[in-house]
């Protein structure tokens, strides 16, 4: 389960925040995909490690808009094919 955390930073553009994700192997592909680095390579937040975080600028934002689009996608083109649900998660 990816459990997505934001955290303010007045210095990124355009969110001004970070985008934490689990160090685990779902964090790490969505690190992954969202930043264009080999998940080998993902870096772990220094304070909280079992935390990644990602820089919400520009370009993962593009990325978070394309993935979210493409998904929709692939949804609605096929909706007896794919079966995805959106739901929050109780914690």
């Amino acid at each position: 389960m990816i459990t997505i955390t934001l955290l303010p930073d007045m210095s990124i553009e355009p969110g001004h925040q970070f985008i934490e994700v689990a160090d685990d192997a779902f964090g790490r592909a969505l690190a992954s995909l969202l930043t264009g680095i080999p998940h080998e390579h993902i870096q772990v937040n220094e304070v909280e490690t079992n935390k990644i975080s990602i820089a919400h600028d520009f370009i993962v934002d593009a990325r978070i808009v394309k993935l979210l689009d493409q998904l929709a996608h692939v949804r609605y083109s096929s909706p007896s094919l794919v079966q995805m649900t959106l739901s929050e998660v109780q914690g």
